[in-house]
């Protein structure tokens, strides 16, 4: 692997795809295991790639002389080969279970890639309206009633793909939840799926996020169904009410505008965040049996 550009580190992966004969329109995000870049795709349209090569691969990547100096920068971690390796696993089921889900209902577009590459990498379809996370920071989270319904379907549609493939995404989130030109939303990243069938997979416990389902606290490595449909839950109670959930804080039903929504929605809203997975719907098909009323 060529060494890091501590300078621009993202530029680390763009080099890469360049040598793979990849134009690379512009970076878009560098995370913890990946980068994210424009580039224009096998038929010269706009897509995405994302690869195997993140922050926490600096230190790696970095000259023998250089690592030491990089230590300062928090972000910047050493990992050893047992860990790089969990990371390639999970970047492969990514790669997998995209290209096996192509054109399935509402998950992001596998387009190409190659897990055999120096640095590991897929192409997806590229959504330039992006995430329904800068879509709510632009608008305060002031959505139509309508874009709600239609969101909140797609991403249970979209969940409804994963979980008929036997697959839970873990990380459902506003960030992963892309925009559609033609109206609509896709779920993306899959960065911290897991096969529903598998051993326990990934730690045991998950850092503390208040918006993350209740059962990380203790079983992360055991999320499945009932974990995704709560991150459901947070989706629409920050569509409907404009702002995260919080415990013991008003729900859906009362916290969202009167009248605005369907009540249906707010309802499901509140029936997804209920605290006991086994209070929660018993499946993504129960969530879009209701929602076909609202």
């Amino acid at each position: 692997m060529s060494s890091v550009d501590l300078n621009l580190p993202a530029a680390l992966f763009t080099r890469f795809l360049a040598g793979c004969g990849l134009e690379v329109r512009r970076t878009i995000a560098f995370a913890g295991l990946s980068t994210l870049a424009v580039v224009n795709g096998p038929s010269g349209a706009e897509t995405v790639a994302k690869g195997l090569s993140g922050y926490y691969h600096v230190i790696d990547a970095a000259e023998p002389e250089q690592a030491p100096g990089v230590y300062g920068y928090y972000w910047y971690k050493r990992f050893g080969p047992e860990q790089h390796e969990l990371w390639r696993k999970a970047f492969a089921f990514e790669f997998d279970v995209l290209r096996k889900l192509r054109g399935a209902d509402c998950v992001a577009e596998f387009v190409d890639g190659d897990l055999d590459a120096e640095i590991p990498y897929y192409l997806m379809r590229y959504y330039p309206r992006g995430s329904l996370a800068a879509a709510g920071a632009s608008c305060s989270w002031d959505f139509s009633s309508d874009f709600v319904v239609r969101s909140v379907r797609d991403i249970a549609e979209g969940l409804a793909s994963l979980h008929g493939a036997g697959v839970a995404h873990r990380d459902l989130n506003a960030e992963n939840v892309l925009l559609k030109d033609e109206a609509g939303a896709v779920i993306a990243d899959l960065g911290c799926a897991r096969a529903l069938d598998a051993e326990p997979t990934g730690p045991h416990r998950k850092a503390d996020e208040f918006h993350w389902p209740p059962e990380y606290a203790d079983a992360y490595d055991r999320a499945g169904v009932e974990a995704d449909l709560y991150s459901l839950g947070v989706l629409i109670h920050q569509m409907t009410v404009g702002r995260m959930p919080r415990h013991g804080g008003p729900g859906c039903a009362v916290g969202a505008p009167t009248g605005k929504f369907p009540p249906v929605l707010t309802a499901l809203g509140d029936a997804c965040l209920e605290y006991q997975p086994h209070n929660r719907p018993e499946s993504t098909h129960a969530v879009l049996s209701a929602l076909a009323t609202a």
